[in-house]
C-alpha cells in the first residue's frame, strides 16, 4: 500500500468487493493480479473530479497552441 492508494489483490477483491468499494471513497484502489497491476477502483466523485480537470487541460493546451502558431506566423 501507498500513500494515495490501497492495494488488494483479485482474489481478495472478488470475495469482498464491499470493502474494495468503501475504500475507493477514500483513495483509489489498485486491483492487482499476479503481482501485475490489473484495474483501478475509484469514486465517482474522483473520476468527475478528475475528468473535468482533464477537460480544462485539453482546452488551455489548445489555446496555448493556437497562440504558439499565431505567434510564428508573425
Amino acid at each position: 500500500m501507498t500513500e494515495n492508494q490501497w492495494v488488494m489483490n483479485v482474489t481478495k477483491f472478488s470475495s469482498n468487493p464491499s470493502r474494495a468499494l468503501e475504500a475507493a471513497q477514500e483513495q483509489p484502489v489498485l486491483v492487482i493480479r499476479h503481482q501485475r497491476p490489473h484495474a483501478y477502483l475509484v469514486s465517482a466523485a474522483w473520476w468527475r473530479e478528475h475528468m473535468t480537470q482533464l477537460e480544462e487541460n485539453k482546452a488551455r493546451i489548445a489555446e496555448l497552441a493556437g497562440q504558439y502558431e499565431r505567434s510564428c506566423r508573425d
